[in-house]
C-alpha cells in the first residue's frame, strides 16, 4: 500500500490527538523486578511526574484453557503539563504525545527514551516498532456541524456513513478496520465514530498504526530509519483521507 506523495502541511486546527511510538523488546526481568530509580534520575529534568498502573493478562494454554491472569507493571514517567509521557514496562518502552507539534522533536524524545533504556538495563534487541497516529476530526468547532462526513472524508475510511441510503448518514455507531502491508512492516487503518460522554456529540476518529515486528539490532538506528518512513506514511495517509473542504477548514486559522 502507498499513498500518493503530497507536500507537507501544518494544520492550524490540528486534529492529531495522539502519538504513540512503541518499541518492544526480550523481556527484563530487571525491570519487572525492581523499581526504575535509575531511569527516574535520568529523564527527572523533563519528566518530573511518576505513576505505577498496572495491567492483567490472560492466555490460552495449549489446551485451549485460560491462564491465570498475569499482572504487568507500567510506569509513566510525564511532563508537568502531562503533555508528554514515557512508560516502562518489563517489556517494552512508549512515548505518547498529545500535544504533537513536529517530527523532530518527538523523534528526540523517542531516541533518548530508548537510549536511556538500553544503556540502564542492557537491552540490545528490538522485536517490535510502532508508530500509531489517532486524528479525531469533530465538525462543530471547524464550522462544519451541519455537513455530511462524505463531503470531508473519503468513503473508504466511512463505511455505511458513505452510502446514499436513506438514513445512513445518521448513524450513531459506524466504524471501519484494514490492515495493509507497506515497505517495512503493516497499517492497521481504523475509523469510527467517537461520543461525548453524554452522547449528544460525535466526532470521526482516524487511528493509523504502523508496525513491524521483526527483530532487529536496538545498538543501531534501524529503528529510527523505521519510524521516519512511518512517519512520512502516515502524513501522506492524513492528507489522502480528508476531501478539501475539511483540509481548507483545517488550515484556517482560528478566529
Amino acid at each position: 500500500m502507498k499513498f500518493p506523495v503530497t507536500p507537507r502541511v501544518e494544520y492550524a486546527q490540528n486534529p492529531l490527538a495522539e502519538v504513540i511510538c512503541q518499541l518492544r523488546f526480550p523481556r527484563q526481568f530487571a525491570i519487572e523486578g525492581e523499581l526504575p530509580v535509575a531511569l527516574q534520575k535520568r529523564v527527572a529534568n523533563e519528566f518530573p511526574l511518576i505513576e505505577k498502573r498496572f495491567n492483567f493478562e490472560v492466555a490460552l494454554s495449549d489446551n485451549e484453557e485460560l491462564s491465570r491472569p498475569r499482572r504487568r507493571t507500567t510506569y509513566d514517567f510525564s511532563s508537568r503539563k502531562r503533555d508528554l509521557t514515557i512508560s516502562l514496562g518489563a517489556e517494552f518502552v512508549a512515548i505518547t504525545s498529545r500535544e504533537y507539534r513536529n517530527w523532530a522533536a518527538f523523534s528526540q524524545t523517542i531516541h533518548s527514551a530508548w537510549e536511556a533504556v538500553r544503556s540502564i538495563y542492557g537491552v540490545s534487541l528490538i522485536t517490535r516498532v510502532g508508530l500509531r497516529y489517532r486524528n479525531i476530526i469533530d465538525r462543530e468547532p471547524l464550522q462544519l456541524a451541519d455537513v455530511p462526513w462524505s463531503e470531508l472524508v473519503r468513503s473508504e475510511l466511512l463505511g455505511f456513513l458513505a452510502s446514499d441510503l436513506d438514513g445512513a448518514t445518521l448513524a450513531t455507531e459506524a466504524s471501519t478496520s484494514h490492515l495493509f502491508r507497506v515497505d517495512r512492516g503493516y497499517l492497521a487503518l481504523n475509523s469510527s465514530l467517537v461520543h461525548s460522554d453524554d452522547k449528544s456529540k460525535s466526532a470521526l476518529l482516524i487511528d493509523s498504526d504502523f508496525y513491524r515486528e521483526d527483530t532487529i539490532d536496538g545498538d543501531q538506528n534501524v529503528y529510527m530509519d523505521i519510524l521516519n518512513e512511518y512517519n512520512i506514511e502516515a502524513g501522506r495517509l492524513f492528507r489522502w483521507a480528508i476531501k478539501d473542504r475539511l483540509r481548507d477548514r483545517l488550515l484556517a486559522p482560528t478566529n
